[in-house]
């Protein structure tokens, strides 16, 4: 899964141009981090945002994402390759069950990513659904996708 989520990530980095924030970095992580508590001094200073598997690590993901919103210029472009929720209750189950598996502790993997995007202003642009190959249920089902703000385009409620 780390192959595949590096591979995906030097495939997105190849592709944008400008000022990139790469969520991959503890200081990017950090600058949004702070970001979603308080406007940034270098408000607009990113012309895309990048997570491969970072966003789950925020406990507020929409204060991560607010954050994400406060940095990227009024034309940027958020783009993520996350892990998702399961639907249904028996996923329940399992997520709770899986919760206290090393390989997912302290992460927030059972969460409907897109909509908290949308939910902050964003639209998503392109979206693509897979599985990872791994034996840790919660990280099978990612979804890689891209996002965008429209004036004036209202936000999805949580």
């Amino acid at each position: 899964m780390a192959a595949e989520l590096a591979l995906r990530r030097v495939h997105l980095l190849a592709e944008v141009a400008g000022a990139v924030l790469d969520l991959d970095l503890p200081r990017a992580r950090a600058e949004v981090a702070a970001a979603g508590e308080h406007p940034p001094a270098r408000s607009g200073a990113y012309d895309t945002v990048l997570s491969t598997a970072q966003l789950v690590g925020f406990p507020d993901l929409g204060a991560a994402l607010r954050g994400i919103e406060r940095l990227l210029a009024p034309e940027g472009e958020l783009i993520i390759v996350e892990p998702v929720h399961h639907p249904g209750a028996l996923a329940t189950v399992y997520a709770t069950m899986w919760s206290h598996h090393p390989a997912v502790a302290g992460l927030h993997v059972e969460r409907d990513v897109c909509r908290t995007v949308r939910s902050v202003g964003f639209v998503v642009t392109t979206i693509e659904r897979f599985s990872m190959p791994t034996s840790v249920w919660p990280l099978r089902r990612f979804v890689s996708a891209r996002a965008r703000r429209f004036p004036g385009y209202p936000a999805v409620p949580a």
